[in-house]
């Protein structure tokens, strides 16, 4: 298996394993594709994620925004690495409506210990409803993202 091949099947796994979380199944939300530096989610947000005014609740908002920069930076952590939000900002442009949530998340920098990440969160009219910039703890454990259950090894 040569190198893009492997880590298309490193992806897939990561993918399968979010979608599997009880957390994204409650609320609908999954991982749909992996970019070049990051990846894209969606949430099929309905009246069970409505505010009192039947918007979109501005915490599911938040939420699909940093699980879209979590899962953005896990490609780029090391076998022995995990994250976890440090610092979550998140700027409400318009807002949106009941149906589906689209996030693309994408890395800005890695350190050592902290990475910096943001994505943009659309409406299904393609409309840009928040942005959302975060920073990212940076931590060793033996085992990495593996050892709670993550894919066994990178390419």
């Amino acid at each position: 298996m040569d190198a893009p091949d492997e880590r298309n099947a490193f992806l897939d796994q990561i993918a399968r394993i979010a979608n599997s979380s009880p957390y994204y199944r409650h609320v609908r939300m999954q991982v749909v594709e992996f970019t070049p530096n990051g990846c894209i989610m969606t949430m099929d947000a309905g009246h069970d994620h409505s505010n009192l005014y039947g918007n979109t609740h501005g915490g599911a908002i938040a939420s699909i925004a940093d699980s879209t920069c979590g899962i953005s930076l896990v490609p780029a952590l090391h076998a022995d690495e995990y994250a976890m939000t440090q610092h979550l900002d998140v700027s409400y442009l318009r807002p949106a409506g009941i149906g589906l949530l689209r996030a693309e998340g994408r890395l800005i920098s890695r350190g050592r210990n902290s990475a910096v990440l943001e994505a943009d969160v659309f409406d299904g009219q393609g409309e840009l409803v928040a942005h959302a910039h975060s920073i990212h703890s940076i931590r060793r454990r033996p085992g990495g993202f593996h050892a709670k259950g993550g894919p066994e090894g990178k390419p």
